[in-house]
């Protein structure tokens, strides 16, 4: 009876979205947190602590996709909050821009530009990946992820085998 309930129990136990491998769940609880702190109006260190906190909750062989995963996520809801005014971020030959644009464009471009020019630090607590999350935020300065969300976001996630 003891060997029934444990199995039983192992069977139940919670898995984090972020542990579970599953690229569409993945971005969706991004969605959920990136919506958030954006809903409320978080500031750049409440971002360095979620990020820190989604990073400690990726099992380690899954950072770099995750990292990707949510770079693209937070494209995403950006993008869908531009206007014609201002479509991509400031600096139009940063990453930040191309990446953006390729993301916008849902062309399959984000994951080659990613993956070619994001080598050092492939993950959520890594520099690169940082100044992007705060270049978009920052750059919110126009107040685009304030407060705001884009929702019905269009359903550009990506395919298990683009990740």
């Amino acid at each position: 009876m003891t060997d029934e309930r444990s199995q039983g129990d192992a069977r139940n136990a919670f898995v984090h979205p972020l542990a579970q491998g599953d690229v569409g769940l993945v971005q969706d609880f991004f969605l959920t947190k990136i919506a958030l702190l954006c809903a409320q109006s978080a500031d750049l260190n409440e971002w360095a602590f979620e990020m820190r906190a989604l990073e400690d909750l990726t099992p380690v062989q899954e950072r770099p996709v995750n990292a990707f995963l949510f770079a693209h996520t937070l494209a995403r809801y950006w993008s869908a909050l531009s206007d014609s005014e201002q479509p991509l971020p400031r600096g139009g030959a940063s990453f930040t821009s191309r990446f953006v644009a390729a993301v916008a464009a849902a062309d399959g471009r984000a994951r080659e530009i990613w993956f070619a020019e994001l080598l050092d630090e492939p993950w959520l607590t890594g520099a690169q990946v940082w100044n992007f999350t705060a270049e978009l935020v920052v750059d919110a300065g126009s107040d685009r992820l304030v407060g705001r969300t884009p929702f019905p976001l269009s359903p550009a996630y990506l395919a298990p085998d683009e990740s």
